[in-house]
């Protein structure tokens, strides 16, 4: 797990000199730079090679053999079965073992050797766009198809992150938290937890990776200025377990720090949902089992933390507390109900709160299928659009837009609902007389032919050369609250009465006019 810098966890296992000379018997390479990282359990040191080559450097003491083999089975299965997925990758030693055994201080320990993956960890990015926690749901659901057959007859075992015993991890660790708030919090969020338990011996069980937390999961910026899941790191909690543990993971990692914790949710469950089908039951556990590994995570760093003052623990605390707080104020049919949307689900207990239905455009799923970031565009008299050149020329509006169409490179505009926009006050309306200057709807700046995706699932109501109309089931006050969403200036590539998942593509953008 990558965390902590040198000066910030004081775990030392092998010494500096001893990472070179095991890294150079071992595997006949040269270390000439070396940092140490954080880690729950094991000692993690990065090292950069003679040949410029980068690694991550595991120690192991107090992990059995047994333990370090099954985390190399699942290694090898993903580098088999997903090798498209960024996963770090066992380094053989000279002698082919995955494994090298050292002496140091007395003390017998267990070195390996992986490839180092480049990015940022989520926990440090200021914000996380909804196309990335989409992507993450993708990553969660393809990891889950790599391993969810894999025998585990070698490893046959629980441990504390065990999402199923989520109640008995915060059992033990809850006394040691003093604030009655934090309390209160994670006795609501776990009386859920409690509601749903015993549901999970039914779900579709099968190994999962059971740890892709902010810390777990690396982005980096592309060449088109986007963001892009470049790796998933620390296998060591891999298990057998309920399949959708991997799924709610994920979800209530990716939820921390975010404005809209429900919004970044759907990304991620819509994610998911896109590459391996979720059943009714499974989203009806994702967010309750969310929120328990949220409250293991605060109060077990709690405990940890006031037992030994972990400064690691200080950091993986210090966010889960206010969202936990969060969290409980959300009522579970509600976040229940969004994230059926986002699946295609019916909705017939209730919908979202009205406050969910606030759908910006670089939140939820890509519209575009390489969208980047979405930039906001001012059309207005006090934007500089119009600075050289005449609001009152359709050719010179025309061109200056697929001008701005072609230099995004990557990225897409967008104009809000209800703004001022000279775009159109060239073509003067027939009743009443005179130029339109509010825009109705959301405008999206796109390139001729490109495809278009739904953000929900729903169903087509009307698809011709004026409007594409698809309607969206399960949100308002009410059982029966549809709402509608009309695409102008498509070509759709759907029929009135299909069903559309979320993420389909329904149509191209048309010339502009």
């Amino acid at each position: 797990m990558r965390g902590t810098s040198a000066s910030e966890d004081d775990r030392t296992i092998l010494s500096s000199l001893g990472v070179e000379e095991a890294v150079a018997d071992g595997y006949g390479l040269v270390v000439t730079a070396q940092r140490r990282l954080g880690g729950e359990v094991d000692q993690n040191v990065w090292i950069r090679t003679s040949t410029g080559d980068e690694f991550l450097v595991k120690v192991s003491t107090d992990a059995g053999e047994g333990t370090l083999r099954w985390q190399e089975t699942v290694l090898l299965r993903l580098e088999q079965q997903a090798p498209e997925i960024p996963v770090s990758r066992l380094v053989r030693t000279t002698t082919g073992d995955a494994m090298l055994s050292r002496t140091e201080s007395g003390r017998t320990l267990v070195v390996r050797l992986l490839t180092w993956m480049p990015g940022t960890m989520l926990a440090e990015l200021p914000h996380l766009p909804g196309y990335l926690l989409f992507e993450l749901g993708t990553v969660a659901a393809r990891l889950t198809q790599a391993l969810v057959a894999l025998p585990y007859d070698s490893f046959q075992g629980s441990h504390h992150w065990d999402i199923r015993n989520a109640h008995e991890a915060v059992a033990d660790a809850l006394p040691f938290v003093e604030d009655e708030a934090d309390r209160r919090a994670v006795e609501e969020l776990m009386g859920r937890f409690e509601r749903v338990r015993p549901q999970l011996s039914q779900l579709p069980s099968g190994v999962v990776h059971h740890d892709l937390n902010d810390f777990n999961v690396l982005a980096r910026w592309n060449e088109q200025d986007r963001l892009v899941i470049s790796g998933v790191i620390d296998v060591n909690d891999s298990m057998f377990t309920v399949r959708v543990a991997e799924l709610a993971i994920a979800v209530g990692y990716a939820m921390l720090r975010q404005a809209d914790p429900l919004r970044a949710a759907a990304s991620v469950v819509a994610g998911f949902n896109s590459v391996a089908p979720l059943t009714e039951a499974e989203v009806a556990v994702v967010f309750p089992l969310a929120a328990a590994r949220l409250c293991v995570n605060a109060t077990t760093w709690t405990r940890r933390t006031s037992e030994n003052h972990h400064p690691y623990g200080r950091e993986r605390m210090r966010h889960t507390w206010p969202m936990l707080h969060k969290l409980a104020s959300i009522t579970a049919s509600s976040a229940e109900q969004r994230l059926r949307s986002v699946c295609g689900f019916s909705t017939t207990t209730g919908g979202v709160t009205s406050e969910g239905l606030t759908v910006s455009s670089d939140e939820l799923m890509p519209v575009f299928a390489d969208q980047g970031v979405l930039t906001e565009v001012d059309l207005g008299p006090s934007g500089d659009f119009f600075d050289d050149r005449s609001w009152s020329d359709p050719e010179q509006v025309a061109a200056a837009l697929a001008e701005l169409r072609r230099d995004r490179t990557g990225r897409r505009g967008f104009t809000r609902h209800l703004s001022v926009s000279m775009l159109r006050t060239g073509r003067r309306l027939s009743t009443p007389p005179g130029p339109a200057t509010v825009q109705v709807g959301v405008r999206l700046l796109a390139l001729e032919q490109e495809q278009v995706h739904t953000p929900l699932a729903g169903v087509v109501v009307r698809a011709d050369a004026e409007v594409l109309t698809l309607r969206h089931s399960g949100f308002g006050s009410a059982s029966d609250a549809d709402m509608h969403i009309c695409w102008r200036g498509l070509d759709p590539s759907v029929e009135p009465g299909a069903s559309v998942r979320a993420g389909e593509p329904i149509g191209r953008v048309r010339k502009p006019t």
